[in-house]
């Protein structure tokens, strides 16, 4: 997931997702009341930890 375009990363957190397998992720993390760009930045967080974390690993 960390290797998707941010676009799709942002466009999934926001407006939600829906997986093959029935999983889904709801828009906002389930919080209304987030802005596009707090979200956006949520997003842009958890990928440079995931980033750091791979990295860490190799």
């Amino acid at each position: 997931r960390v290797e998707k375009e941010k676009t799709t990363l942002y466009d999934h957190a926001i407006n939600g997702f829906f997986g093959k397998d029935d999983t889904m992720m709801p828009a906002r993390g389930g919080n209304d009341q987030l802005s596009d760009d707090e979200v956006k930045a949520a997003v842009d967080y958890m990928v440079a930890l995931a980033r750091y974390y791979i990295k860490q690993q190799n």
